[in-house]
């Protein structure tokens, strides 16, 4: 089941800053990509390497993949979570949002822990959601999302996100979240 744990880790804020993470969107052999959403039901994704001119004043949301094999701090990251096989592990990804950006209620096909970085989220969850997505989208983003659980992730707090459980991050300031992904072992989950 979902679950929220109020400052898991509250000395989180050393861990990289926007620039850092920025820096690596500029860089060709780190995975990355922006999403933009100008509302809730269109959205535009922008695959790596970036230029500095994609961070506009649009809403968006910048992710960057295995940062576990670049920085000590996230390789320990996936530490925290050692009770779960290492075999299942994917890796420790960073999201940087400006305020007001989602990329939109979804559900991903592993369990994913995420630790809030800086700033602020606001997160939305669904138990037992609908698996209908809006056509015409670059992202399968559900087209109904009733929401059964919400919380404000401030830096520090951990949630559990389990695999086939719908959600939505929304930054409600400026923030940076790491997300440490397992797959599942479930085949319809």
């Amino acid at each position: 089941k979902p679950l929220l744990i109020k400052n898991a880790h509250p000395n989180i804020g050393g861990f990289a800053t926007a620039q850092d993470l920025k820096e690596l969107a500029f860089d060709e052999s780190f995975e990355t990509r922006i999403v933009y959403n100008d509302d809730y039901k269109n959205f535009e994704i922008k695959q790596g390497p970036l230029e500095e001119s994609d961070f506009n004043e649009r809403k968006w949301t910048y992710a960057c993949h295995s940062l576990n094999t670049l920085d000590k701090n996230f390789f320990d990251l996936e530490k925290t979570v050692n009770f779960i096989p290492t075999f299942m592990f994917d890796d420790v990804m960073a999201t940087y949002s400006n305020a007001d950006a989602t990329i939109g209620a979804h559900i991903d096909k592993y369990n994913v822990f995420i630790l809030q970085g800086s700033g602020t989220r606001c997160w939305e969850l669904e138990q037992n959601p609908k698996e209908y997505y809006i056509e015409g989208l670059p992202l399968k983003i559900l087209k109904e999302f009733n929401p059964d659980i919400k919380w404000i992730l401030e830096p520090g707090d951990m949630i559990y996100i389990p695999s086939g459980t719908a959600h939505r991050g929304t930054s409600i300031t400026e923030s940076i979240s790491y997300s440490i992904g397992f797959k599942s072992l479930s085949p319809t989950a």
